[in-house]
């Protein structure tokens, strides 16, 4: 059920399910399923949140018999054609309607869709076709950045049957902000890298002075390029990338047994088995 959907129920005074009881309260992202202790000095922590609990464990279940139905006749691809994902199935459902038969799905699409708009979007935005993907145990996603070409400003994810760990890092492949909208459609735009040359000063500053200046840059770039930020995925929750996580920072699945440690330096170590999600883009303006 969409928001407008609750709206109309409560006016009209017809009863609630305790997980639209839910989402009346507003959504709050959970904190401790982001792991920002290494991030860069440029992470904004706005920009990568996961949302726990999203989506019911009936919609979860339904869901996952959809996706499983769609995947059926189809084989475990062992390379994408970027080489970026290995060991998957992939479906885009381009007509919901016709390839998802059960309401409580399109009204889950339909909600995560209005959610996404409302908090992470603006109300002009439009969607492309959800894709469903079926990662097997041994299966890998890659680091990689998303081409610009195809999307918007947003990836969002929803999780089902098995946990996982993704990690962001600053990718020299990156596009900023700024250059996606001096994008022409012809490719990735490199991220200029700046150099500081030593010269003389007009203002009289020391050799010694713009060493330290060098070196002090130096640093700032290394806490800038190095580092990472990890996600913990739980089944039922829903990640929503935007701003320097999008295309400024690559995103990887690590792999089985890797250790995720939250806020309260507790360790969880994530054994990955067969994963399902289900993504969201919105459609470059």
């Amino acid at each position: 059920m969409g928001w407008n959907g609750i709206s109309t129920k409560i006016r009209q005074g017809f009863p609630l399910g305790n997980h639209t009881r839910r989402l009346l309260c507003a959504c709050v992202s959970n904190s401790n399923l982001v792991d920002a202790r290494w991030s860069p000095s440029d992470f904004d922590p706005k920009s990568a949140v996961v949302y726990d609990n999203f989506v019911s464990e009936e919609e979860a279940n339904l869901l996952a018999e959809q996706i499983s139905a769609l995947m059926r006749r189809r084989r475990y691809e062992k390379n994408h054609w970027d080489s970026v994902i290995v060991g998957y199935k992939e479906v885009e459902l381009i007509d919901e309607d016709a390839m998802l038969n059960d309401l409580i799905i399109r009204n889950l699409l339909h909600r995560t869709r209005s959610y996404l708009q409302e908090n992470h979007l603006t109300p002009a935005s439009t969607f492309l076709p959800c894709h469903a993907i079926d990662l097997k145990a041994d299966g890998e996603l890659h680091a990689h950045v998303d081409s610009v070409r195809f999307s918007g400003g947003m990836v969002a994810g929803i999780s089902l049957l098995s946990s996982a760990i993704m990690r962001l890092k600053p990718s020299p492949d990156g596009v900023s902000a700024q250059q996606q909208l001096g994008w022409d459609g012809g490719g990735y735009i490199p991220l200029v890298k700046c150099i500081m040359r030593l010269k003389p000063s007009p203002d009289g500053v020391s050799a010694q002075q713009q060493q330290q200046q060098q070196q002090q840059n130096q640093e700032d770039s290394a806490r800038l390029h190095d580092g990472y930020v990890d996600l913990l995925l739980p089944p039922l929750s829903l990640y929503v990338l935007t701003g320097v996580s999008r295309y400024e920072y690559s995103h990887e699945l690590l792999p089985s047994n890797s250790v995720f440690q939250d806020a309260d330096a507790n360790n969880t170590q994530v054994i990955r088995d067969q994963r399902y999600s289900l993504i969201f883009r919105d459609a470059k303006q």
